[in-house]
C-alpha cells in the first residue's frame, strides 16, 4: 500500500520520516516498515509543503492469528532523524471505516 502525505512544519527537519498505523477500534492492525539506513531522505524545509511517501504498509495478525477485517482509523506521524527522534513532530488521526479484502495470488 502506498501512502503519500503533504506536510508543512514551521522548522527545518534534516531527515523526516512518516509512519502510519492502522486500527480497527482500539486493535492495532498494521503499520509502516521502519526506514533503512541506506535510504536517501530529502530534507523538509520550514514553511514549505513537502510530500513524504511510504510504500511498506503491512497488516499484522492478532494473538489468535487472524487479521483485521476492517480499518476504522489511521494515525499518521512525522518524525525527525529517520524516525529515531524521541517523539513525533506531528500526529494526525484520520477516522475512516474501510473493509479489508484478502486474496491469494498463485
Amino acid at each position: 500500500m502506498l501512502l503519500v502525505v503533504d506536510v508543512q512544519l514551521d522548522s527545518d527537519v534534516a531527515e523526516p520520516w512518516v509512519t502510519a498505523t492502522i486500527y480497527n477500534g482500539s486493535q492495532r492492525c498494521g503499520g509502516t516498515t521502519p526506514v533503512r539506513d541506506s535510504e536517501s531522505i530529502d530534507p523538509l524545509r520550514a514553511n514549505t509543503i513537502t510530500r513524504l511517501t511510504t510504500v511498506g504498509l503491512h497488516l499484522s495478525a492478532n494473538q489468535n492469528g487472524s487479521f483485521c477485517a476492517a480499518m476504522t482509523k489511521m494515525v499518521v506521524q512525522v518524525w525527525a532523524d529517520r524516525g529515531r527522534s524521541p517523539a513525533p513532530l506531528l500526529t494526525r488521526e484520520f477516522p475512516d471505516t474501510r473493509t479489508i479484502f484478502f486474496s491469494e495470488f498463485d
